[in-house]
């Protein structure tokens, strides 16, 4: 009797909860529900609509501002772009300013630039970069400008990011975009190393957004000088950090593993090859996340049946095959030695492609002089 009593009691709870839970339904709630459907669904003016029923029934302002600004970019999706345009303006005007003001200005602009009305874009874009620098949308706002700069020429972009710098918040995400740019765009080759150095210095890791950046791709640059070794001492401290953020906790920034790739290119460009492989090693063992590992692995591997190691070429390759099934190398490593069998859960291709036995197209892409990230 008690433990039916029991079980009576939470089935009791349990519908009143359910129950609760269907009275607390808002009518803000199932427009907004109603809303993203009609938009997943492709009908962006009923979706507007929605969005508009539920900024009028919304009881906190934040939440009604934030469905007005999402029904004027339905409409806008419905090509009703003039309406669209109003009421974004209205959102973006809004005194004193909202939530949702100045994402409301920027994609104002961005539409203007889509829809006709490039000259009038691009100048609130400009205007928006300066008046609202610590927004999220301030780096891509500037990443729209600086296309449209560089169409006008290389001078045009490099005398529109001084003028920015001396207006925008040095120490902000902004502030370091800035910086990297204008350092990217520094003419001759020493100079542009010499620029990105200083980037690295005046926005160390851990939060200098484009330190990693700029340590690589002046190490690039060295390289191009005829100096790898100083490109590897670069290299080496952008990786020194890593070992740091291992141990503390911090996190993994997407220049590491290319930049322990690049090292072993260097160190075997300079005739080291016992340290080209041990650097490659490292790179399998100690990135344990890194899409370079099969990389890694098989040019380690090719180090050595260059130098005529065979049984530690089949090692490596081995290895390969048991811990990365799936990799494209694995029918290679197959091919070039008898002894390792193909895993039969493999979803690696069934053949092995030529350019990678002969050395073409091998790894990744090393290098990308535009970063994709902000600031941490």
């Amino acid at each position: 009797m008690r433990r039916s009593g029991l079980a009576a009691a939470f089935a009791a709870a349990l519908a009143f909860g359910v129950g609760g839970c269907a009275a607390q339904t808002t009518d803000y709630q199932r427009a907004m529900a109603e809303a993203h459907r009609a938009s997943s669904a492709g009908r962006f003016g009923e979706a507007a609509e929605a969005y508009r029923r539920a900024g009028t029934a919304a009881a906190a302002p934040l939440d009604r501002d934030r469905a007005a600004l999402l029904s004027a970019l339905e409409k806008a999706r419905a090509g009703e772009v003039a309406r669209a345009l109003a009421e974004l303006d209205t959102l973006a005007k809004a005194a004193p300013a909202t939530g949702t003001s100045a994402e409301a200005a920027f994609k104002a602009a961005s539409l203007r630039l889509r829809t006709g009305s490039e000259a009038q874009g691009l100048r609130d874009l400009e205007s928006f970069v300066v008046s609202s620098p610590e927004s999220t949308f301030a780096l891509p706002a500037l990443a729209h400008v600086l296309r449209h700069k560089e169409a006008a020429g290389a001078e045009a972009a490099r005398s529109y990011l001084a003028g920015l710098a001396a207006r925008a918040p040095e120490d902000s995400a902004l502030g370091q975009r800035i910086a990297y740019e204008r350092a990217l765009r520094t003419e001759s080759k020493a100079a542009k190393r010499d620029a990105l150095l200083r980037v690295a210095a005046r926005y160390p890791y851990p939060k200098g957004a484009y330190w990693d950046d700029a340590l690589f791709r002046a190490s690039e640059l060295e390289e191009e000088l005829g100096r790898p070794k100083e490109a590897i001492a670069l290299l080496e401290r952008l990786l020194a950090e890593r070992e740091t953020s291992d141990v503390m906790g911090s996190y993994h920034r997407p220049r590491y593993s290319p930049a322990k790739l690049r090292i072993a290119t260097l160190q075997e460009g300079l005739g080291e090859r016992d340290a080209a492989r041990r650097t490659l090693h490292e790179l399998f063992r100690d990135f344990k996340h890194s899409d370079l590992r099969d990389d890694a692995l098989w040019r380690e591997a090719k180090l050595f049946r260059e130098d005529h190691q065979t049984a530690e070429s089949c090692d490596r390759l081995a290895t390969l095959v048991q811990e990365l099934r799936d990799s494209r190398y694995v029918p290679c490593a197959v091919s070039l030695c008898p002894t390792i069998a193909r895993p039969k859960a493999s979803r690696a291709p069934t053949s092995c492609h030529a350019y990678l036995l002969d050395g073409r197209k091998q790894g990744a892409p090393e290098s990308s002089d535009t970063p994709a990230r902000s600031a941490p």
